[in-house]
């Protein structure tokens, strides 16, 4: 099992850092909990090869995903990598009627298995970037259903509440992603956005300046002040 990693910072992706992972063969073929063991010893290493570093998160994510169920982990892999090629420009897949668009084998997985967390919210994330607002706010709501901390679906639930002008139930969903994860400057950000639309000027500057702190390089709080 080979993974590979790529720049996408320009026209034409560069490989930045490739591992394989290798395990024994039997007659009928390896476990999912195996797949799933070589997968995350390929990935770190593809990506300590590129010299970069996985978030906590993702690192758990890819070590143990909430899902058993062979069969949805191959099809939430497919996804990742049609959504690879559709953003990138090549063999683009159209639209989620095709179905071979990322949308489309995301939702798939889903279907295969509800409860696989990782697919749940990628797919809420491809409807979100479709415009598809309701639509993702339910399945990142079934995130939070099997996970109620994930930071990842309470950040993206609270810039779809923004976005909406649900600016309330917005702040709620930001305050729990703080809660949850204080040193996550986004959250801290979000959530000063947030505030500011509801015209809580100190509120907001206090945000946005701990967004600043936790990650001076992290240029949009610093625009905020």
């Amino acid at each position: 099992l080979t993974v590979d990693v790529y720049s996408v910072g320009s026209d034409k992706p560069i490989l930045v850092g490739s591992a394989t992972a290798t395990g024994p063969i039997y007659d009928k073929g390896l476990s999912t909990r195996l797949v799933h063991a070589m997968l995350a010893r390929a990935t770190f290493d593809a990506f300590k090869g590129a010299g970069m570093t996985l978030p906590k998160e993702d690192i758990a994510s890819v070590a143990d995903p909430s899902t058993r169920d062979g069969y949805a982990f191959l099809l939430l892999s497919r996804a990742y990598g049609r959504f690879f090629r559709e953003t990138t420009g090549k063999n683009r897949v159209g639209t989620e009627q095709n179905n071979g668009s990322a949308l489309a084998v995301a939702e798939y997985a889903v279907l295969v298995d509800p409860r696989f967390v990782e697919a749940q919210r990628f797919y809420a994330h491809l409807l979100a970037e479709k415009g598809r607002p309701k639509k993702a706010r339910a399945h990142y709501e079934a995130v939070l259903a099997l996970r109620p901390t994930d930071v990842r679906s309470l950040l993206a639930l609270g810039v779809i509440e923004i976005n909406q002008k649900n600016l309330e139930i917005a702040e709620k969903y930001l305050k729990k992603a703080v809660a949850a994860k204080p040193s996550d400057p986004r959250a801290h950000f979000w959530l000063g956005r947030a505030k500011l639309r509801q015209g809580n000027v100190p509120g907001a500057i206090a945000e946005f300046e701990t967004a600043r702190i936790l990650d001076p390089a992290f240029t949009e709080s610093r625009q905020e002040l």
